[in-house]
């Protein structure tokens, strides 16, 4: 729920405030952008939290062993490519660590399920 708020000033000069709840309309697009992402980086300020999503993938090395040790040497640093930025204002950071902790949470869970059914066949 997201909260409408407006001043309206009567005829006798006092201002008051109206707050009225109107839900939110999630949409999301009939293709939205699917990025993997395995590094992250967080930043804030005073209001804002910023995460960056980068993708950070292993260089491809082909060849005999002894030309793929020298493509190693040859790596200086391995590129990570932005995926996504998102911004977070602070006041809502708090709920996305909660859901993102109940989340996880309810992962290992099913994880764990999952390895006591394989170990129990």
């Amino acid at each position: 729920m997201a909260k409408k708020s407006s001043d309206s000033n009567g005829k006798n000069g006092k201002g008051r405030r109206v707050e009225k709840r109107v839900p939110i309309a999630f949409r999301v697009a009939d293709a939205p952008k699917l990025a993997f992402a395995n590094h992250l980086i967080v930043q804030h300020d005073p209001s804002c939290f910023y995460l960056w999503f980068f993708e950070a993938l292993p260089p491809m090395l082909l060849g005999s062993e002894e030309e793929v040790a020298k493509q190693l040497e040859s790596i200086e640093t391995i590129p990570a490519q932005c995926a996504a930025r998102v911004v977070i204002p602070a006041n809502k950071m708090q709920s996305f660590v909660d859901v993102l902790t109940g989340n996880l949470t309810k992962y290992k869970a099913s994880i764990e399920k999952q390895q006591r059914q394989k170990s129990s066949e």
